[in-house]
């Protein structure tokens, strides 16, 4: 590419085409293909002067002299994702963003792409020094359209907006459970909602996605136009373009139930058997999902019930467990109340360093409980040790779960259509010389649980992206048939394989 086909390509001012001409002629070279295979460092330095001429401070671009730059690259959840990139780009539109990805392939410069930021994982939604941040805080329209059938979603969105925006509409949307989690990455690690049974996960509820690809082209992608890619996006994460659009079917959802309580670690392992029970029961009611969460000292368990029926019998083997406080009172509100709710009672998220990893197994009681007894003695030491509180999810799953998925013209995460369950653990702590104590301690708890499911038969090959701690391979548990279809479309709309050779880090193809 000829530096006059480069600066058009960026559809610039003269006096801004006049200033990147200038940068570029201060190179060594003549030939971008050169400057190109420079050294790393200077060709980030470039790209991100450029991109402050394309996008200008303070508006589309920010660097370390910018007033808030500190602020933005700590603007992910984990602060052991708290990097500091050569430049942070926020683009306005699609057509940005397909700016920033001609910069970035033409220096061939590492960069990484950030919708919420939600994911623990180092360099997964931010990026070091010699690499650039694409931000999408800024594509944050949320459209419902005339007829209510479908909404428009920037991936720049939390989920509490989405459902702001749609309250009151008499209609809602399959999206995250959590009001502060962002778009992206939930949806392209497949998602898990409430209200599963009856819709399946929140990836099979995408109409259509909008994408910019390597080369710069902008593309939708759905069941009547480049399929291929519409179900690789389904459940495939980062590893085929950045998605600047997401288009959802809306759902008759308006009026549902739910309410939370607290309970002491004495009744634990009473919930773990009921939950089993509750799972079996859900195979025949759609309506309902719960919410189970094992902290250091408390419980909760919450329930959510998609019509308006207070205390619906799907629950009863709950109901009868001493609890010792609500969490969220029971309340017939729309899934904003809930997210609310919850956010009130929560809080601001604190700036912690946090790690997690999933497993998937056949539903078991037994299992649960073997599993709970390990993790109260790692995670008692640990808190002991480092101050880490280690959280710990049963997060069941459905047939009729699984089933909507393929039925929705199918998604790249290949999990078995049989009921489940994707257990979770998120460990969080405050001081960065803990890391290695902590991150052994979860590795090692992770060993035994996938050793004690695979001798009682329950283990499943898949691991939910969204749950996955960095050493895990979510991709490999999708099959090797369903591997070799998202690296054929990879090469398909990445020729050049910008998004395995130059994105930082991730659950990347080029590691299976």
């Amino acid at each position: 590419m000829t530096f006059n086909h480069f600066i058009q390509s960026l559809d610039l001012s003269n006096s801004e085409s006049l200033k990147v001409r200038v940068l570029l002629g201060s190179q060594v070279t003549d030939s971008l293909e050169q400057i190109a295979i420079s050294s790393t460092g200077q060709n980030v330095a470039l790209a991100s002067s450029i991109a402050k001429i394309v996008f200008r401070e303070n508006f589309g671009w920010i660097g370390p002299e910018s007033e808030n730059y500190n602020a933005k690259c700590e603007q992910n959840w984990s602060a052991t994702c708290h990097l500091q990139p050569s430049c942070i780009i926020l683009p306005a539109d699609k057509h940005e963003v397909a700016k920033a990805l001609q910069i970035i392939t033409t220096l061939k410069v590492p960069f990484a792409v950030r919708s919420g930021g939600h994911n623990p994982n180092r360099g997964w939604a931010n990026a070091g020094e010699n690499a650039i941040l694409i931000d999408m805080n800024r594509i944050c329209d949320v459209v419902l359209s005339q007829d209510k059938k479908t909404v428009e979603i920037g991936p720049g969105n939390r989920w509490q907006k989405v459902y702001e925006t749609l309250h009151g509409s008499g209609v809602s949307v399959i999206g995250g459970r959590t009001g502060d989690v962002g778009i992206g990455g939930l949806v392209l690690g497949g998602g898990f909602p409430s209200f599963s049974s009856e819709y399946g996960l929140v990836c099979d509820n995408v109409r259509s996605f909008e994408v910019v690809l390597s080369d710069s082209s902008i593309v939708n992608a759905s069941l009547t136009e480049n399929p291929d890619l519409f179900w690789a996006l389904k459940g495939g994460g980062s590893n085929f373009g950045i998605v600047t659009k997401f288009t959802f079917r809306t759902v008759p959802i308006d009026k549902i139930w739910f309410a939370a309580r607290i309970y002491e670690p004495s009744f634990n392992e009473q919930i773990l058997k009921a939950i089993e029970e509750w799972h079996k029961a859900a195979e025949n009611e759609p309506e309902g999902s719960i919410v189970h969460h094992i902290g250091h000292k408390r419980t909760l368990l919450g329930w959510i019930y998609s019509s308006p029926v207070e205390f619906p019998p799907l629950f009863k083997m709950f109901y009868g467990i001493p609890y010792e406080s609500w969490f969220v009172e029971s309340t017939i509100g729309t899934v904003l109340d809930f997210s609310r709710s919850t956010s009130k009672v929560l809080g601001p998220p604190q700036k912690l360093r946090r790690d997690a990893f999933g497993l998937s197994t056949r539903s078991s009681a037994a299992f649960y409980t073997l599993a709970y007894n390990r993790w109260r003695q790692v995670s008692g030491q640990l808190y002991e040790e480092t101050g880490c509180d280690m959280g710990m999810v049963v997060q069941p799953l459905t047939t009729s779960a699984m089933k909507i998925g393929r039925e929705n013209g199918g998604n790249a995460l290949n999990a078995a259509v049989e009921s489940q369950q994707w257990m979770s653990y998120l460990a969080q702590w405050k001081n960065e010389d803990d890391d290695e104590c902590v991150r052994k301690a979860v590795f090692e708890l992770g060993d035994y649980l996938r050793e004690t499911a695979t001798k009682m038969g329950i283990l499943l090959p898949f691991i939910f992206m969204n749950n996955a701690t960095a050493t895990q391979d979510p991709i490999t548990g999708y099959g090797s048939e369903h591997i070799a279809r998202m690296k054929e479309v990879s090469k398909k709309y990445d020729a050049q394989q910008v998004f395995q050779t130059l994105q930082g880090d991730g659950f990347l193809l080029r590691k299976v």
